[in-house]
């Protein structure tokens, strides 16, 4: 049996840290190399280090995020102080400018004070001189001046009598033109009662359906009571028309409460009633129509007009 020497070598691990270096005319093995414990050791060390700086990265960022957040509120706390200071110089410019306003007004018054206080001065300084010169016209002409006096108050009696007779004048052409006035003045209305069947109707007949009017202020008063109010004095056309079947039953005219015009509308079949009389009205006189229980028909066979002749 042969039996063969083994050599035996140890084995090391490492990293050539320098290639060979070749000078001419002679070869140097000067290479060295490091060893794979020492290279994992190190970087075991730089990757600590990284999440180190990772950390302290985050870390940094993590305050500066708070620090601006701080930073922000106190800015924003900052600006709403400021927002409310310049609202308070604004309020305070704005009370500067009223009180300036006020001040000027104050020297304007004390101005027109002082011209005020001069005109005085000046109307107590002329009302001085006439009471001397009335003084000394008085000592002078005693005589002449009572008589004066006296033609003087004559003569204001004399301007107060016409003045008197001007004015009564005046009221009678002014009554004169308010009667001619009125006595132009049209004034008309033509109604019918404001339901659509036949209605039973016992006192004033509402005549609320105005077809028209002219010259009447209180039309909304007379839709509501029937009751017509004069407001223009003069002669009045009153005309009222009905139809109904039942047997003596009478529609009235009345004025003021007094009963101008009586029509009997039927003797017991639908027949028409109808009344037409001139009244002399006065302003604020009252006029409406009455029923007696009776069957009214509806519009156009029941109106009632009125207008103005004179």
């Amino acid at each position: 049996m042969l039996i063969r020497p083994i050599l035996l070598l140890p084995v090391v691990h490492g990293f050539l840290l320098e290639n060979n270096h070749s000078v001419v005319g002679q070869t140097t093995l000067s290479s060295q190399y490091l060893k794979l414990s020492v290279f994992l050791d190190e970087k075991n060390r730089l990757q600590q280090a990284t999440e180190r700086i990772s950390q302290n990265t985050v870390q940094l960022r993590h305050d500066m995020d708070t620090n601006l957040a701080v930073l922000s509120s106190q800015l924003l706390q900052k600006f709403n102080v400021l927002e409310q200071k310049l609202g308070e110089v604004k309020q305070l410019n704005e009370t500067q400018k009223e009180l300036a306003l006020i001040q000027h007004k104050h020297v304007t018054l004390e101005q027109k004070y002082s011209r005020l206080q001069n005109s005085y001065e000046q109307l107590k300084r002329e009302n001085d001189l006439l009471h001397v010169e009335f003084q000394l016209i008085k000592n002078a002409r005693g005589q002449d001046f009572l008589a004066l006096y006296n033609m003087t108050v004559a003569s204001k009696r004399s301007v107060i009598k016409i003045d008197s007779q001007i004015g009564r004048r005046i009221d009678d052409l002014e009554r004169k033109i308010n009667d001619t006035l009125e006595q132009n003045e049209q004034v008309a209305i033509l109604a019918y009662p404001p339901f659509i069947r036949n209605t039973g109707i016992n006192g004033v007949v509402t005549f609320s359906d105005v077809e028209f009017s002219v010259g009447i202020n209180n039309i909304s008063a007379y839709k509501t009571s029937g009751i017509f109010i004069c407001e223009s004095s003069g002669v009045y056309l009153v005309s009222v028309s009905t139809l109904s079947p039942l047997a003596d039953r009478n529609i009235r005219v009345v004025l003021n409460g007094n009963h101008i015009s009586y029509t009997r509308v039927s003797d017991g079949q639908w027949q028409t009633g109808t009344t037409a009389v001139a009244v002399q009205l006065l302003n604020k006189d009252k006029l409406w129509i009455e029923a007696d229980s009776m069957l009214v028909a509806p519009r156009p066979y029941t109106f009632f007009s009125i207008v103005k002749v004179q």
